[in-house]
Protein backbone atom coordinates (compact mmCIF):
# COMPACT_ATOMS: atom_id res chain seq x y z
CA UNK A 1 0.00 0.00 0.00
CA UNK A 2 1.39 3.33 -1.33
CA UNK A 3 1.91 6.10 1.59
CA UNK A 4 0.50 9.18 0.97
CA UNK A 5 2.40 12.63 1.66
CA UNK A 6 0.50 13.53 4.28
CA UNK A 7 0.97 10.14 6.39
CA UNK A 8 5.07 10.65 5.16
CA UNK A 9 4.94 14.39 6.75
CA UNK A 10 3.35 13.11 9.85
CA UNK A 11 5.85 10.15 10.58
CA UNK A 12 8.20 12.56 9.83
CA UNK A 13 7.03 15.04 12.48
CA UNK A 14 6.65 12.76 14.46
CA UNK A 15 9.59 11.38 15.00
CA UNK A 16 11.58 14.54 14.48
CA UNK A 17 9.55 16.34 17.30
CA UNK A 18 7.03 13.82 19.67
CA UNK A 19 3.86 12.88 18.95
CA UNK A 20 1.80 16.17 20.37
CA UNK A 21 3.68 18.38 17.98
CA UNK A 22 2.63 15.79 15.30
CA UNK A 23 -0.93 16.19 16.07
CA UNK A 24 -0.41 19.64 15.82
CA UNK A 25 0.90 20.36 12.63
CA UNK A 26 -2.01 17.45 11.61
CA UNK A 27 -4.89 19.67 12.75
CA UNK A 28 -2.88 23.05 11.75
CA UNK A 29 -3.29 20.82 8.46
CA UNK A 30 -6.51 19.66 8.32
CA UNK A 31 -7.84 23.09 9.28
CA UNK A 32 -6.34 24.76 6.37
CA UNK A 33 -8.22 21.65 4.54
CA UNK A 34 -11.29 23.38 5.72
CA UNK A 35 -12.19 20.57 8.26
CA UNK A 36 -13.59 21.97 11.31
CA UNK A 37 -15.33 19.86 13.06
CA UNK A 38 -12.31 18.39 15.86
CA UNK A 39 -13.40 16.63 19.07
CA UNK A 40 -12.56 16.63 22.75
CA UNK A 41 -10.32 14.17 21.91
CA UNK A 42 -8.72 15.64 19.16
CA UNK A 43 -7.69 18.72 21.39
CA UNK A 44 -5.89 15.65 24.46
CA UNK A 45 -4.39 14.71 21.31
CA UNK A 46 -2.34 17.77 20.47
CA UNK A 47 -2.04 19.01 24.45
CA UNK A 48 -2.57 16.02 27.03
CA UNK A 49 0.40 15.41 29.37
CA UNK A 50 2.88 13.00 27.71
CA UNK A 51 3.19 10.85 30.97
CA UNK A 52 -0.70 10.04 31.25
CA UNK A 53 -3.22 10.61 28.99
CA UNK A 54 -6.43 9.31 28.19
CA UNK A 55 -4.18 6.31 26.13
CA UNK A 56 -1.88 6.12 28.55
CA UNK A 57 1.85 7.66 28.66
CA UNK A 58 3.00 7.97 25.46
CA UNK A 59 6.14 5.57 24.85
CA UNK A 60 9.80 7.57 25.15
CA UNK A 61 10.31 7.34 21.48
CA UNK A 62 7.02 9.55 20.83
CA UNK A 63 7.31 12.11 23.66
CA UNK A 64 8.65 16.00 22.76
CA UNK A 65 12.60 16.53 23.25
CA UNK A 66 13.28 18.95 25.78
CA UNK A 67 12.17 22.40 24.84
CA UNK A 68 10.01 21.19 22.18
CA UNK A 69 6.84 20.61 24.10
CA UNK A 70 5.60 23.77 23.16
CA UNK A 71 6.27 24.04 19.48
CA UNK A 72 3.69 24.55 17.22
CA UNK A 73 1.00 26.24 19.40
CA UNK A 74 -1.95 26.30 16.65
CA UNK A 75 -4.70 27.51 19.14
CA UNK A 76 -2.73 29.33 21.24
CA UNK A 77 -3.40 27.20 24.56
CA UNK A 78 0.35 27.24 26.55
CA UNK A 79 -0.24 31.22 25.71
CA UNK A 80 -3.75 31.60 26.78
CA UNK A 81 -5.51 28.97 28.07
CA UNK A 82 -2.73 26.89 29.77
CA UNK A 83 -2.95 26.48 34.29
CA UNK A 84 -0.67 29.27 35.46
CA UNK A 85 1.81 28.12 37.71
CA UNK A 86 1.42 31.77 39.26
CA UNK A 87 5.32 31.94 38.74
CA UNK A 88 4.60 35.32 36.78
CA UNK A 89 2.83 37.22 39.86
CA UNK A 90 5.73 35.60 41.89
CA UNK A 91 8.34 37.30 39.60
CA UNK A 92 6.43 40.57 39.61
CA UNK A 93 6.28 40.44 43.76
CA UNK A 94 10.34 39.75 43.93
CA UNK A 95 10.38 43.37 42.76
CA UNK A 96 8.19 45.12 43.93
CA UNK A 97 9.76 48.13 45.62
CA UNK A 98 9.50 49.14 49.54
CA UNK A 99 9.81 46.09 51.62
CA UNK A 100 11.43 45.11 54.88
CA UNK A 101 13.51 42.30 53.75
CA UNK A 102 14.28 39.45 50.45
CA UNK A 103 11.28 37.65 51.66
CA UNK A 104 12.25 35.05 48.92
CA UNK A 105 15.76 34.39 50.72
CA UNK A 106 13.27 34.96 54.21
CA UNK A 107 10.95 31.53 52.99
CA UNK A 108 13.34 29.53 51.51
CA UNK A 109 15.75 30.20 54.72
CA UNK A 110 12.73 29.04 56.96
CA UNK A 111 11.22 25.93 58.07
CA UNK A 112 7.96 24.02 56.29
CA UNK A 113 6.29 24.92 59.72
CA UNK A 114 7.07 28.47 60.20
CA UNK A 115 6.16 28.79 56.38
CA UNK A 116 2.42 27.17 56.72
CA UNK A 117 1.58 29.77 60.11
CA UNK A 118 3.55 33.20 58.16
CA UNK A 119 1.18 32.06 55.58
CA UNK A 120 -1.78 31.60 57.98
CA UNK A 121 -1.05 34.82 59.63
CA UNK A 122 -0.67 36.86 56.44
CA UNK A 123 -4.24 35.36 55.17
CA UNK A 124 -5.92 35.32 57.67
CA UNK A 125 -6.72 31.93 58.56
CA UNK A 126 -4.57 32.71 62.19
CA UNK A 127 -4.55 35.77 64.12
CA UNK A 128 -1.75 37.94 64.72
CA UNK A 129 -3.33 39.21 68.21
CA UNK A 130 -3.27 35.33 69.36
CA UNK A 131 0.41 35.01 68.32
CA UNK A 132 3.69 34.56 70.20
CA UNK A 133 5.14 37.78 71.43
CA UNK A 134 7.98 36.93 69.08
CA UNK A 135 5.13 36.75 66.20
CA UNK A 136 3.73 39.98 66.45
CA UNK A 137 7.22 41.63 67.16
CA UNK A 138 7.93 40.01 63.59
CA UNK A 139 5.00 41.66 62.35
CA UNK A 140 5.99 45.39 63.89
CA UNK A 141 8.88 44.86 61.83
CA UNK A 142 7.19 45.01 58.43
CA UNK A 143 4.87 46.93 56.50
CA UNK A 144 1.74 46.85 54.19
CA UNK A 145 3.88 46.38 51.16
CA UNK A 146 4.99 42.86 53.02
CA UNK A 147 1.78 42.00 53.71
CA UNK A 148 1.27 41.91 50.14
CA UNK A 149 4.40 40.68 48.68
CA UNK A 150 4.15 37.44 51.53
CA UNK A 151 0.23 37.29 50.02
CA UNK A 152 1.34 37.21 46.71
CA UNK A 153 4.36 34.57 47.27
CA UNK A 154 1.84 32.36 49.20
CA UNK A 155 -1.31 32.49 46.73
CA UNK A 156 0.94 33.20 43.58
CA UNK A 157 -1.71 36.04 42.78
CA UNK A 158 -2.70 39.45 42.94
CA UNK A 159 -4.84 39.92 46.24
CA UNK A 160 -8.66 41.25 44.97
CA UNK A 161 -9.71 44.10 45.91
CA UNK A 162 -13.21 42.90 46.97
CA UNK A 163 -11.74 39.88 48.63
CA UNK A 164 -13.70 36.76 49.26
CA UNK A 165 -15.12 35.63 52.55
CA UNK A 166 -15.48 32.11 51.20
CA UNK A 167 -12.02 31.87 49.87
CA UNK A 168 -10.27 31.29 53.65
CA UNK A 169 -8.31 34.55 52.91
CA UNK A 170 -10.15 37.10 55.58
CA UNK A 171 -7.36 39.75 55.34
CA UNK A 172 -7.04 39.75 51.25
CA UNK A 173 -9.66 43.05 51.07
CA UNK A 174 -7.26 44.54 53.45
CA UNK A 175 -4.18 43.75 51.82
CA UNK A 176 -5.64 45.31 48.35
CA UNK A 177 -6.76 48.24 49.54
CA UNK A 178 -3.56 48.70 51.78
CA UNK A 179 -1.83 48.98 48.24
CA UNK A 180 -4.62 50.81 46.08
CA UNK A 181 -4.58 47.78 43.87
CA UNK A 182 -6.97 48.36 41.57
CA UNK A 183 -7.72 45.53 39.47
CA UNK A 184 -6.02 42.43 38.73
CA UNK A 185 -3.00 43.82 36.58
CA UNK A 186 -1.42 42.33 33.86
CA UNK A 187 2.11 41.15 35.17
CA UNK A 188 3.43 40.76 31.78
CA UNK A 189 3.64 44.16 31.83
CA UNK A 190 5.58 47.18 33.56
CA UNK A 191 2.72 48.36 35.79
CA UNK A 192 1.38 46.39 38.36
CA UNK A 193 -1.73 48.27 39.22
CA UNK A 194 -0.21 49.12 42.40
CA UNK A 195 -0.93 52.89 43.27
Amino acid sequence: MRTSQLEHDYDSTLSEFGRRVANRWLYATMQKAGKSNFSLNDFYAMYAPEDQSPEGPLPESERARPGDEKLLDVTGWNNLYAPDSGQNFVDAAAKVQGTTRDWIAELNAATSSQCNYLHALVVGRASWDDASQEWQDFEASTNNVDAFVLFVLFEKRWPRVDGDINSLTPNEAYIASELGVKALPNTRSEKNGIA
